[in-house]
């Protein structure tokens, strides 16, 4: 049964960043509903309940540099932008990563968006960030995500688990250099696969 967003209780994000810009027109009728929308290509926008609550709980503060993995259709790279935060949005689809770079174009938001493969040697040429949200399913070993994590103050929120599994939201944060780890929501998103080739 899916529930109607409730403006009174979600940040004013919504009605800053319509969501049903980001979405085909077909499933514009449904963007008003608190469920997961499609973007193509098989893949998944997560439901504005969920996604708010983890930008919420990245605690992002102005002028932080933040990463996210996923870029989808954008509307995450839009809110993180509109949080005035310095984003870099990476995707590993080509022809989503370029639907998404429309959407930024056309509301004239101004971030940095690249193809890019989380397993990948340019991955791991990234600098460090304050901030990491993954939007794609992690499974096995994460700690390839956590070497971009600034490791005085920096926070990673991923979805940890297969893209067939019943999935933990994971939260590692660091507090003056001590580290945290938080297991929260269960929830049932696409998975980021190692095997994927280039689309």
């Amino acid at each position: 049964m899916a529930c109607l967003i409730d403006h009174s209780e979600i940040h004013p994000w919504i009605q800053i960043i319509p969501r049903n810009l980001f979405f085909h027109p077909e499933l514009i009728r449904f963007t008003h509903l608190d469920i997961p929308l499609p973007v193509g290509l098989g893949e998944m926008a997560l439901a504005p309940s969920l996604l708010y609550s983890l930008i919420e709980k990245l605690d992002i503060q102005k002028d932080m540099n933040v990463l996210e993995v996923g870029t989808g259709n954008g509307y995450t790279a839009a809110l993180l932008s509109f949080l005035g935060t310095k984003v870099k949005t990476i995707e590993r689809n080509r022809e989503l990563l370029k639907r998404a770079k429309e959407n930024f174009q056309k509301l004239e938001i101004q971030l940095e968006s690249e193809w890019m493969d989380v397993y990948s040697r340019d991955f791991d040429q990234l600098p460090l960030f304050d901030r990491i949200l993954v939007t794609g399913g992690i499974e096995g070993d994460y700690n390839f995500l956590e070497k971009k994590l600034n490791p005085k103050d920096g926070i990673l929120i991923f979805p940890f688990g297969g893209e067939w599994d019943i999935q933990k939201i994971i939260t590692i944060s660091y507090q003056n250099g001590i580290k945290k780890i938080e297991e929260g929501a269960v929830c049932r998103i696409d998975g980021l696969k190692k095997d994927l080739t280039e689309r």
